[in-house]
């Protein structure tokens, strides 16, 4: 317990944002493996998905609008990813639905909604 004591709260919500965005990512793999699809994202885009979110959301403090441009963006990304997903003959939009997810959680936990 003495290591908490010494690690900055900021760091510990960075550390708990990638762990919750690994598991996502992680679990999103796991799909990714059984299908000979294409599928967005795994292991290492979802966590810098959520570290993109909490980034967003320190910088912008209280202000809503950053977080909405970085979310309109992300968004923006996603869509792209489904229309590719769409041209390939794959159906769901779970992976991307979880992308947007995964930028939520990492701008819930830097306000400090654990």
């Amino acid at each position: 317990m003495e290591i908490y004591a010494r690690l900055h709260p900021e760091v510990l919500k960075i550390l708990l944002v990638l762990f919750l965005s690994f598991l996502i990512g992680l679990e999103r793999e796991e799909h990714k493996a059984t299908g000979t699809s294409y599928y967005f994202g795994g292991v290492r885009t979802f966590p810098l998905i959520g570290l993109i979110g909490y980034l967003i959301a320190l910088l912008s403090g209280t202000q809503l609008l950053p977080l909405t441009i970085g979310f309109l963006a992300i968004a923006g990304l996603l869509l792209l990813s489904y229309w590719r997903k769409l041209s390939a003959t794959a159906t769901g939009i779970t992976t991307e639905m979880s992308g947007l997810a995964t930028f939520l959680v990492g701008a819930l936990v830097c306000d400090g909604h654990f």
